[in-house]
């Protein structure tokens, strides 16, 4: 049986706050993959103002999840290297949340990471922060987590790059970067020391061979950075030592003691960051229109024409200004524990603002679910209607005190209401297998109301700022997956590394919104694509764009195929 999937693409619906210019701190650990993402950050116009790094207690190199400590006795010549103060501390906490979400825990490593960056925001007023995870979830929520409560914006370039087109961009943008660690089947203690250039051709093969991470974002390798662009003094290594950390008969763990390294002066180097990286070849969000090309149409006349029947008519019944009855919300619940939610609305003459509306709606929702045995943690997803998009930040910091962790996904859109607001969802709680559930509607739920066999619930809540997709820094998932099926969140046509509207019109807007939700839908469970799609609803603007999304869907769904297989894609709703 085929797997089936829901998804949701939005294009064209609401101005974003685009991502400020920001003044940085950089989370380093010496490796390539921090040092990289510092120029790329420069690159989008960010300014990096200092450096920030967690050491071990002890001299010698510990096992942490979070942070590489291999090579820290040489981090302080970073500072020195660049010209720029750094802020270290030493790691004091375990790992004491190993889950995958993260919520502040006293005594784990990662509250070490909190007190470290609130200094550096304290003495120098950051504002966003250099990260250079390019596929642990694992780092990446734990960062965004710190960053979240300290008001900051974590900026994560690499994330879920293509290694292979990642590490060759590296090596061409001059990051000079040598192995300090292995540990992994098919590396030995031969490898250390090589450069990124040297080890390149036997990771491709050790991809093929054992399936390893072309950048070590397995734990394959560890590098530390000896020059880069970045860089107005480069390190030389005098003196070292290899130490066997672990003798194990398959993948034996071998790394390098920095004893002796030095600074070593450099020519013609740029007097700014800016101009240290001028002409060198990286992926940058200005150039988002070139990544595009392959999946735009022409737009044609003949495709802004639009038959007799399919033109707007004028709107003579708004319900914008006429007082309705108020109805109750509508709920529906089937055999397999979906509860559909329905017509939750609030209007602010109810209330004395638009925030206490919210919460009225939210409250309203919470007892339509808890009138059937459902909770807030159960809506996988929400579809919010506004009635005025300008108050959407009070209703949005409402809506974000009943979802700190794993949210639903959520559309929001602005729509002609007789109310501020309105919201529908999806929810499901599992059932017992092969319960048809009861005349009443109400599913028989076993126990707690969790199945024998209970479905897995995954979300997707990546916040960080990327070249991957448009980051979700409000509180909702870019997707939620429930057993077979998917639910993706509206889709803005976002430049990921900017958070502003692809410039060009409806043509390049289809062509990012569906790039993103493909990336997305890939991210959350591998194999999965457009292809799988089996139904979805496109919202546009100006009715004369219909034929153009339309057109865009189309074309793109063919190419996902070629790639992915015969579509199951059942209806595309415009």
């Amino acid at each position: 049986m085929l797997r089936r999937f829901n998804t949701t693409a939005i294009v064209l619906l609401i101005s974003f706050k685009a991502t400020p210019k920001m003044k940085i701190v950089a989370l380093i650990s010496g490796g390539k993959d921090s040092c990289y993402n510092m120029m790329q950050c420069v690159a989008e116009g960010h300014s990096l103002v200092a450096l920030a790094n967690l050491r071990p207690k002890q001299e010698d190199e510990v096992d942490s999840y979070m942070y590489q400590t291999v090579g820290h006795h040489a981090i302080q010549l970073y500072a020195q290297a660049m010209g720029l103060p750094l802020y270290q501390d030493v790691i004091e906490g375990l790992c004491r949340e190993p889950g995958g979400d993260y919520s502040a825990t006293e005594g784990d490593e990662v509250e070490d990471l909190y007190r470290l960056l609130k200094l550096v925001k304290k003495d120098l007023g950051v504002e966003g922060v250099s990260v250079g995870a390019i596929l642990s979830n694992y780092q990446r929520v734990r960062v965004e987590n710190v960053c979240s409560r300290l008001g900051l914006t974590p900026l994560a370039f690499l994330w879920r790059r293509d290694q292979q087109e990642l590490l060759q961009e590296m090596i061409t943008a001059g990051v000079e970067a040598i192995i300090i660690k292995v540990a992994a089947l098919g590396l030995t203690s031969a490898h250390l020391g090589m450069t990124l250039q040297e080890i390149q051709p036997h990771m491709l093969r050790m991809k093929e061979k054992y399936q390893l991470n072309v950048c070590g974002e397995g734990g394959e390798f560890e590098t530390f950075t000896l020059d880069c662009p970045l860089f107005a003094k480069k390190l030389n290594v005098k003196h070292q030592e290899m130490i066997n950390h672990s003798d194990d008969a398959f993948a034996p763990v071998w790394y390098l003691n920095l004893l002796n390294v030095e600074l070593e002066e450099k020519q013609n180097v740029g007097e700014t960051f800016v101009d240290r990286i001028k002409g060198i070849p990286m992926k940058r969000g200005s150039e988002i229109l070139l990544e595009l090309q392959d999946f735009m149409i022409e737009e044609t006349e003949v495709e802004q024409h639009l038959p007799e029947e399919e033109k707007p008519k004028e709107n003579t019944n708004s319900t914008s200004d006429k007082a309705m009855d108020a109805l109750p919300p509508v709920c529906k619940i089937t055999s397999e524990g979906y509860m559909w939610v329905s017509g939750i609305t609030a209007t602010q003459s109810d209330c004395s603002t638009i925030s206490e509306s919210t919460q009225q709606a939210m409250e309203s929702l919470k007892e339509s679910l808890g009138n059937h045995g459902y909770y807030l943690t159960d809506v996988i997803i929400v579809h919010l209607y506004v009635r005025d998009m300008s108050q959407f930040s009070q209703i949005n910091s409402v809506y974000c005190r009943y979802y700190q962790q794993r949210p639903p996904a959520r559309v929001c859109i602005q729509v002609d209401l007789p109310c501020d607001l309105q919201l529908d969802c999806l929810a499901q709680r599992n059932v017992q297998q092969g319960n048809p559930g009861c005349d009443d509607g109400k599913p028989n739920l076993c126990g707690d109301g969790i199945a024998d066999s209970p479905v897995h619930r995954h979300t997707m809540h990546v916040q960080s700022i990327s070249h991957w997709a448009p980051a979700n820094i409000g509180p909702y998932s870019q997707a939620v997956q429930m057993g077979a099926f998917v639910f993706s969140a509206g889709m803005l046509s976002l430049c990921p590394s900017t958070m502003q509207t692809v410039e060009g019109g409806i043509t390049p807007q289809c062509a990012l919104s569906l790039r993103s939700l493909q990336r997305v839908l890939a991210a959350i469970q591998s194999g999965v694509s457009l292809s799988n799609v089996v139904g979805g609803v496109c919202y546009v603007t100006d009715i004369r764009h219909l034929n153009v999304a339309r057109r865009h869907w189309e074309r793109f769904v063919k190419q996902v195929c070629a790639k992915h297989g015969p579509t199951s894609v059942k209806n595309l709703q415009l």
